[in-house]
């Protein structure tokens, strides 16, 4: 009954949605930039601005879409002009950077935020319902094309129609469609012609369908490669090492667990974040740090260490590996908050200042880490008591009792 009532409540929620969408009031989520959020009364008369976070607190009141700040708003027309004039998203994009301009959202401009405001309805006066939609827990997923909610002329134009639909056609012109078997073809035909392909080269040859595209369609770059029969490529040996690292840690993982659950912890690993929970207060993740080359000859020999952005915090035990990626080096152990990104970077000479502790083997770490995490916490002291006071009770003749506390 209670599944019922939640379907039933999720339909009629959608339906007064959808028929608010038409009338032109903006259905929650943010706005594209050089937009704003309006808050209007039941007459649709504006009642201020809503910031980022804001929402309208009446059901009587709703929320229309205004053009945003002069300033926002000029970049939007700057960008439809440069873009049907022939430059492309990136060299807006990094025209804009290099003038200092930051998006709405405070960050740098890139070559599909671009792509998503030239192909914006808002910016000609349509706004668009219903593009996609979320169970809950479920994917998110798009709709087709036929169930969307278009209502024209709810928005004070910033572009004109014409421009707007120009900008269109060249984008949509400028995609080809074509099969996967095609895309084949084409790559086997440049294969034979040069002998060699990378990612590189893949973007910047006319004719060739995008890296991204094929990753979509093929699942990786490595089904490509072998679909068309090339083997020539490092990028065989690159996955084929990591793999080997990747086994490795996970036997290290697995030997470890065993030496906690000996000494009777709960010991549990996680092979989505690679990390080894015991029991249940702390975490160590198990990385690989990669030998890369110096600039130039007088920079020395550096280790770049990705920490990833699910891991818990605690303890990382990465696998150093020596010159070329071949074999290992050493193990390190480090606490995450040595971290102060996503990557960290370091040499020999700053290993110690990044408390990064150095073990020739792996048996080494295990018996250092064990006893670190076996550690007893230090034991608070015990509160002073107070003594007991001997006082005089004059009703009994002089004799001494207890002040009971």
């Amino acid at each position: 009954m209670a599944a019922e009532y939640s379907r039933e409540l999720s339909a009629k929620v959608h339906a007064g949605q959808s028929r608010y969408a038409r009338l032109g009031f903006k259905m929650g989520g943010a706005v594209a930039y050089g937009l704003e959020r309006v808050l209007v009364d039941e007459k649709s008369q504006p009642k201020g601005v809503l910031g980022a976070g804001e929402r309208k607190c009446l059901t009587t009141e709703h929320v229309r879409i205004h053009p945003g700040p002069a300033n926002e708003v000029a970049i939007v027309k700057r960008i439809f002009q440069e873009f049907v004039q022939g430059k492309t998203e990136k060299t807006i994009a990094r025209e804009l950077n290099g003038l200092g301009v930051l998006t709405h959202h405070g960050r740098r401009w890139n070559r599909a935020f671009i792509g998503s405001i030239l192909k914006n309805e808002a910016y000609i006066g349509n706004l668009l319902y219903n593009r996609s939609s979320k169970k809950l827990g479920g994917k998110r997923t798009h709709n087709p094309a036929s169930v969307w909610i278009r209502s024209e002329g709810c928005v004070e134009p910033i572009i004109d129609r014409n421009v707007f639909l120009r900008a269109l056609k060249i984008m949509r012109e400028r995609r080809v469609d074509i099969s996967e078997e095609e895309m084949l073809i084409r790559l086997r035909k440049f294969l034979m012609k040069t002998g060699k392909l990378r990612a590189s080269i893949i973007e910047q040859t006319v004719g060739l369908p995008s890296y991204r595209t094929l990753w979509v369609h093929f699942g990786s770059i490595r089904n490509v490669y072998r679909l068309i029969g090339y083997t020539g490529s490092p990028y065989w040996d690159r996955v084929e090492a990591n793999n080997r690292w990747r086994e490795l840690n996970t036997r290290n993982a697995a030997l470890l667990r065993e030496r906690f659950e000996k000494l009777g912890y709960q010991a549990s690993f996680d092979p989505m974040t690679e990390s080894l929970r015991v029991k249940d207060v702390v975490s160590i993740c198990f990385r690989l740090a990669y030998w890369t080359r110096g600039k130039c000859e007088s920079h020395s020999t550096r280790w770049s260490l990705r920490r990833r952005l699910d891991s818990p915090e605690g303890w990382v035990v990465a696998i150093r590996l020596g010159k070329q990626n071949k074999d290992v080096l050493d193990y390190v152990l480090l606490p995450s908050t040595s971290f102060f990104g996503v990557w960290l970077r370091f040499s020999e000479r700053q290993r110690n200042a990044l408390r990064i502790e150095r073990f020739e083997s792996f048996e080494d770490l295990a018996r250092s880490l064990v006893r670190r995490v076996s550690k007893p916490p230090a034991s608070t002291p015990l509160k002073r008591q107070r003594p007991k006071m001997i006082v005089s009770d004059s009703r009994s003749g002089g004799r001494s009792r207890a002040n009971q506390q």
